[in-house]
């Protein structure tokens, strides 16, 4: 049975061999289809030839299948079987070209004396090739295994931090707003004597500006009324000198409300808001003229002469003028006066401390506001207490609030994380937090996984974004390229984006970056974490 089947297997390879030296250029496994005792089919079935009509140098099947030797179909494929080597599919329009592209020279049949067949030594180089990748595969794949460990540990980590940190959270939320309403009943307690004492003290104001006001009328009554009758006619309200212009008679009366004369009553109660405080003179001082120069300011008196400026005056004179119209000698009469200073002195600090108790006009010692007014006092005692109370509780508050607004941050950053697909075991989770840069004769170029990527120029420019993290976009295997979109626009063009190409590697590094698109790049990136047989395809002779 054993020779049956090796007989068969001779049998076969040496029918397989026969048919290719007459069938140049198809694929071993096609070879059954072109069966030189038949009428030949094109593949796609649209037309049966003569087999003669087979590699003629004339194209007849639509296909192009009836020529996979020559060059006659514009969409023929011949086939390069490269013993040795890979085998690998040409472009018909290379067969008899005058250039080698198989490596055991089929496809310039005819002409093979002129191509080497190299097919040997390159398929040693690619197995040398192979065993090197096999072997950095290796030692990434353990590598890989110790990234998967360390991934898992950190969400794990992060798993347990969420927990705790959701503990906290709660705490810090139940204590703010706790909190705020302690908070709001302080400030309630604080806002009503903080109201309180600044109604009474608006209150005392008025009363000081009501009690200028009356004095300030009553001023102004006794300005007009020069003869002091105590009635203010519209003769006085021409002649007086402290309004803002000089009155008609039929002004003036329209002033006094109509009335020829109006008493003092009358005038502050009727008159002075409605008719007379905007019109009084503010700037220049009441001035009331003696009788009988009513309207008519008096004429500038005469300076007593000077003494004699010979220098000669004798003091002893002056004192004995003195001594006769007092009868006290200088000594007694300098005691005097000293006497009287702090009389007056004395009358001065009481007048003072009257108009305090008072609240009338402040002392020379008070702070006033540019009317002239006292301004607000301190709060007391109770409602200091009260304010200190409730800016403790306040900045309480505030410091809390803020601890919790940090707690909620720190749980949305996990949470953002965990949702992050981080590969099937978490492998490229180490890589999170990390940046890797490329650098070529212009940029340097920054990749942070899962994170962003960007340019730099070498001029000093600042960091250009190109791409955020968008997702794992590999086909089939997702986890062989990542995606990064969203970055800085382009002049007159798109955003920039970034497609991550990504290979196995016993290190992690960014070896490569171009940009086969405007503002679209490219990034090739090798990292233990891509050590995974999904990654590492295997090639076959």
């Amino acid at each position: 049975m054993e020779k049956i089947f090796f007989f068969l297997f001779v049998s076969s390879l040496t029918l397989r061999q026969c048919l290719s030296s007459i069938v140049l250029g198809v694929n071993p496994n096609r070879l059954p289809l072109y069966d030189p005792s038949k009428d030949f089919t094109c593949l796609d079935g649209s037309k049966t030839i003569n087999f003669s009509n087979v590699n003629d140098d004339y194209c007849d099947c639509e296909d192009s299948s009836d020529e996979p030797g020559t060059s006659a179909c514009p969409n023929g494929r011949f086939f390069c079987e490269n013993n040795g080597y890979l085998a690998q599919l040409l472009p018909s329009s290379r067969v008899n070209d005058g250039i080698c592209d198989c490596c055991d020279g089929s496809d310039e049949h005819g002409n093979e004396k002129d191509c080497q067949n190299n097919c040997f030594e390159l398929g040693r180089e690619y197995r040398e090739q192979k065993e090197r990748e096999k072997q950095m595969f290796s030692q990434g794949a353990a590598l890989r295994d110790d990234l998967s460990k360390q991934g898992k540990l950190k969400k794990e980590q992060r798993l347990n931090e969420h927990a705790d940190l959701k503990v906290k959270a709660d705490e810090k939320k139940e204590l703010v707003e706790n909190l705020k309403v302690h908070k709001e009943n302080v400030e309630k307690l604080e806002n009503e004597a903080k109201t309180k004492h600044d109604k009474e003290w608006e209150e005392k104001i008025n009363q000081i500006k009501a009690e200028r006001d009356l004095e300030r009328a009553q001023n102004a009554f006794a300005s007009f009324d020069v003869d002091e009758s105590g009635s203010l006619t519209i003769q006085e309200i021409q002649a007086s000198i402290n309004l803002d212009k000089m009155y008609t008679e039929e002004e003036a009366q329209e002033l006094l409300g109509g009335a020829v004369s109006v008493d003092r009553e009358s005038f502050v109660s009727q008159l002075w808001e409605s008719k007379f405080r905007d019109i009084f003179n503010k700037t220049k001082p009441l001035e009331t003229p003696d009788e009988g120069d009513v309207g008519t300011p008096p004429p500038p008196t005469e300076e007593p002469p000077e003494p004699p400026s010979d220098g000669n005056v004798d003091k002893n004179d002056d004192e004995k003028d003195l001594d006769s119209v007092t009868g006290m000698s200088q000594d007694e009469a300098d005691d005097d006066d000293d006497d009287d200073d702090d009389e007056n002195e004395k009358d001065e600090e009481d007048e003072e401390d009257i108009k305090d108790e008072e609240g009338g006009t402040p002392s020379a010692t008070d702070k006033v506001d540019d009317e002239g007014l006292p301004k607000k006092p301190d709060y007391d005692e109770e409602t200091k207490k009260l304010i200190e109370d409730a800016d403790k509780v306040r900045q309480e508050f505030e410091e809390t609030t803020r601890e919790k607004d940090d707690l909620l941050k720190k749980l949305a950053e996990i949470d953002r994380l965990n949702q992050i697909d981080m590969g099937e075991h978490e492998e490229f989770s180490p890589l999170h937090g990390h940046c890797f840069e490329f650098t070529d004769r212009e940029y340097t170029y920054k990749l942070c996984p899962f994170d962003k990527a960007s340019q730099t120029s070498k001029n000093g420019n600042s960091e250009v974004s190109l791409g955020t993290w968008g997702e794992w976009s590999g086909q089939p295997y997702k986890y062989s390229e990542m995606k990064f979109t969203n970055g800085l626009s382009c002049w007159n063009g798109p955003s920039r984006s970034t497609t991550v190409k990504v290979s196995c590697g016993i290190k992690n590094d960014l070896v490569g970056v171009s940009e086969p698109s405007k503002c679209e790049y490219e990034f090739i990136f090798h990292t233990p974490a891509a050590c995974h047989p999904n990654f590492h395809p295997h090639d076959e002779f």
